[in-house]
């Protein structure tokens, strides 16, 4: 440990010439063999540009590379926010909440349950937004670009602008102990800008979607279909985001709209079943370098099952340019939601004809034991009397019991 703590304070005595190249782009000037030997540091925010007035949160990407895959033994940097734009001081290991977090945690961050990881030391301050990583083996550290953290930021709004995030202090070296540390890289800074625009300048989706249905039970259907207004544009992409904890993708059909958006297209990509439900996203991309005027028209349908009850969102991004594109990623251009509900039902009513008898008893029988029927969720809750989340031969004997009177609650 004493040697990890030593090569942070010999990097942190080994701050050297910083040469500005803008606002974004700063080098900070090494020295001996790895002088010539590039680190890079990025910072990439989700949302570039915003609109309005008020708190906006904004997340931000922070990844190191070695460009010259020599590994990056130690490093440090301290975060500089503009003004307005206040850092996250609470750590979250799940990413949940206003929050900064480590990421690749498994290969980076060395302990005593994870010995394969490259760092002892590796730690961010909130207080100081002072970050130092060392203490790797000789031939450790990292080489291709790797995010390390993300931390997230809100930006007052107090008006409109530029909001930056940047590094100063920054020292990539090489060594195992302080009498060794005696050469760094040449660091590369590449910050990243936030630019808040008036609510006037918002560029308006060409696209819409509807909803087939607003309120629905657990394990109903229903679909939403992506269109597009008549658009003068080049490239599109578009992403249809869902909340994957609630809902699942049944199917993805393409319509006239896509065939259109594909005639002629360099590559014209949508995403399959299995990957939407996978990421919970619905991905539409096409890449032309001729401008075309398209029609209205339906683009997709999905068709969507609720498997849980709760808030189904639907956030819907767009990236086109040309005449009417948005020239730029426009992020929850379209919000919507289902509400999803527990199916209303009376427990024992399994055929839901409002009695609970010999009937339902049969229709229970020929669902556990002979699979002839299929049940609704409705009719599964309705149908579970004994309580333990499954439907079997048990609930048939315990609605035996209940209707012939051998028992008198369910």
């Amino acid at each position: 440990m004493k040697k990890v703590l030593s090569l942070v304070l010999s990097l942190v005595m080994l701050l050297s010439l910083v040469v500005p190249v803008s606002a974004e782009d700063t080098i900070f000037e090494g020295n001996g063999t790895l002088k010539d030997k590039t680190v890079a540091f990025t910072i990439e925010a989700d949302k570039t540009t915003l609109y309005g007035e008020g708190e906006q949160i904004v997340k931000f990407r922070i990844y190191a590379e070695s460009v010259d895959n020599v590994p990056i033994r130690a490093f440090q940097f301290t975060l500089v926010p503009s003004a307005n734009l206040t850092l996250a001081t609470e750590l979250a290991a799940d990413n949940a909440g206003f929050n900064y977090a480590y990421q690749n945690t498994g290969k980076l961050i060395n302990s005593p349950s994870n010995m394969d990881g490259m760092y002892r030391r590796f730690e961010y301050t909130p207080g100081s937004r002072y970050f130092g990583a060392a203490g790797t083996d000789e031939g450790k550290g990292i080489t291709t670009k790797t995010e390390i953290m993300t931390i997230m930021g809100k930006v007052k709004g107090e008006g409109e602008g530029d909001y930056t995030l940047s590094m100063t202090g920054v020292v990539a070296g090489n060594g195992d102990a302080p009498d060794k540390v005696t050469q760094r890289f040449t660091s590369k800074v590449v910050g990243a800008t936030v630019t808040v625009k008036p609510e006037n300048e918002r560029p308006q989706p060409n696209l819409s979607l509807a909803l087939s249905k607003s309120n629905v039970n657990v394990g109903d259907t229903f679909t939403a279909t992506l269109s597009n207004k008549k658009m003068s544009i080049i490239s599109f992409i578009s992403q249809i985001r869902f909340n994957k904890d609630v809902l699942e993708v049944v199917n993805i059909t393409e319509s006239e709209g896509y065939t259109n958006l594909a005639s002629g297209a360099k590559t014209a990509v949508i995403t399959t079943v299995a990957d939407a439900n996978d990421r919970g996203v619905v991905g539409i991309s096409v890449a032309k370098t001729e401008e075309t005027t398209y029609p209205v028209k339906d683009i997709v349908t999905v068709t969507f099952k609720a498997k849980a009850a709760g808030e189904g969102w639907f956030k819907v991004d767009e990236s086109t340019d040309g005449k009417d594109g948005t020239n730029g990623y426009l992020s929850d251009a379209i919000v919507k939601s289902v509400v999803i509900e527990k199916p209303a039902y009376v427990l024992g009513d399994v055929n839901e004809d409002g009695k609970v008898n010999m009937t339902d008893v049969n229709r229970l029988f020929r669902y556990t034991t002979r699979k002839e029927i299929s049940l609704t969720e409705a009719q599964l809750a309705a149908a579970d009397v004994t309580g333990d989340g499954k439907v079997n031969i048990t609930d048939v004997n315990r609605l035996f019991k209940f209707v012939t009177k051998q028992i008198t609650t369910l």
